[in-house]
């Protein structure tokens, strides 16, 4: 998601061209989009087991010409994001902590100039835990489990560790906390030959208290849902089909608000693959409906799944 600033409040700024270009991209890391969940992103997987996978994110945002001060703008970022992932029982119920450190580029390009910037995101930290339905199976048991209905819960923390420079234009790290909550609803179609899941999550952040200098950036929770089916094709390959929805989330600078509240439909496509040891999964969308507000957003993910790196 991308966030435009009004007119009146680029004087309180410094009067560069790529210093107008830090409103759009200040808010959100390049993998926010990366860490909204795709289908059977949270099937059961054995405990007392440590795995890993890799995501080459690419998103592209463009602002509209419509009741906007700044038209024809993009936002390009591509962020290489590898996650690891230890999972162990908890009152006898499947648990995780995850650990993901992502690298970026961001690449901004407008009629006011062109500017780029690589560095490290915040990186964010998981927990996740079933609430019922997904039991803690060892890796003997789970070929034998039946999948049935789960609901599990997860919370992601991102610390203010990536990099960031409060006199840049661009910056990789946002220089504040963010916490996101999310709960999902696994249902299982004949014994998990086919999926259907439901995702509901916020994104709550804390301020920015060095944006562009000494200005102070602020944001209101942002909301999401998603809704997913997915089928097998044999038995190494699905594919699926969602659609998100993101709401509220608007931005404020020196306590000026920026009238850029997400309201936007999201639709995407999934397909996964199983190659030798690995699994692949390539995951598109890109913005449907949105309030001229928004900006039009497309993502493209892919996603390497390595084998268990080793059992505890």
């Amino acid at each position: 998601m991308v966030f435009f600033a009004e007119r009146r409040l680029w004087m309180a700024l410094p009067k560069t061209p790529l210093s107008i270009f830090a409103v759009f991209v200040a808010f959100f890391a390049p993998t926010t989009k990366g860490q909204s969940p795709g289908p059977r992103e949270f099937l059961n997987i054995p405990v007392r087991q440590t795995v890993a996978y890799v995501d080459y994110v690419a998103t592209r945002s463009g602002t509209v010409a419509v009741d906007l001060s700044l038209p024809n703008n993009e936002s390009v970022n591509k962020a290489l994001t590898p996650t690891v992932l230890a999972s162990f029982p908890l009152n006898n119920k499947y648990a995780g902590v995850s650990l993901t450190v992502p690298i970026s580029k961001v690449q901004v390009t407008g009629p006011a100039g062109n500017s780029e910037k690589w560095g490290v995101n915040d990186p964010a930290i998981g927990f996740h835990k079933n609430i019922f339905g997904l039991p803690a199976l060892r890796s003997d048991q789970i070929s034998e489990w039946i999948p049935r209905t789960f609901l599990s819960f997860h919370m992601t923390v991102n610390p203010p560790l990536g990099s960031y420079d409060r006199n840049s234009p661009l910056n990789t790290g946002a220089n504040r906390w963010a916490f996101t909550p999310l709960v999902n609803l696994n249902i299982p179609l004949s014994k998990g030959v086919a999926w259907f899941e439901v995702y509901a999550w916020g994104r709550f952040y804390t301020n920015n208290n060095e944006f562009q200098g000494n200005n102070l950036l602020s944001q209101h929770p942002l909301g999401a849902a998603a809704a997913w089916y997915s089928h097998n094709l044999g038995k190494k390959m699905w594919v699926g089909i969602g659609v998100y929805y993101d709401s509220g989330g608007e931005t404020y600078i020196n306590h000026v608000a920026q009238h850029d509240a997400a309201h936007a439909f999201r639709p995407s496509l999934a397909i996964n693959r199983k190659v030798g040891k690995f699994a692949v999964t390539l995951r598109y969308e890109n913005t449907a409906s949105k309030s001229n507000a928004d900006s039009s957003n497309g993502l493209l993910l892919l996603r390497v799944a390595f084998p268990p790196l080793f059992n505890f």
